[in-house]
């Protein structure tokens, strides 16, 4: 990816009113999913694009195999983000390690 310019956004986004609030986060604003998978795709296009008009095809399975591999990662990651943001509210006192634990126990479960 030398010489390129990238357009994945990396800073804390802002909500159409300037609000930076997030239920999470506090103060920085979370990534819209469709957003964060079209950034991670735009990087590996880029890169395939270089290994494919260099004819490298080792490079170009690799790169393939990554993406999808990341592109799972990601899914996953923000599965867990958005059950974290559609819990019901705790009791109060209830601490981000108490929820992650919940959490673990429903994954385990399924």
């Amino acid at each position: 990816m030398r010489g390129r310019q990238s357009n994945v956004c990396l800073g804390p986004m802002t909500h159409a009113g300037g609000s930076t609030q997030s239920p999470l986060m506090g103060d920085i604003a979370l990534r819209d999913r469709n957003r964060i998978i079209a950034n991670l795709e735009s990087l590996y296009r880029g890169s395939f694009q270089e290994a494919q008009d260099s004819s490298d095809s080792d490079r170009m399975s690799k790169l393939d195999f990554e993406f999808q591999r990341d592109q799972l990662l990601f899914e996953i990651l923000l599965d867990i983000r958005d059950a974290f943001r559609e819990a019901e509210p705790g009791p109060e006192g209830e601490s981000l390690l108490e929820k992650a634990e919940k959490l673990r126990r429903i994954t385990r479960l399924r």
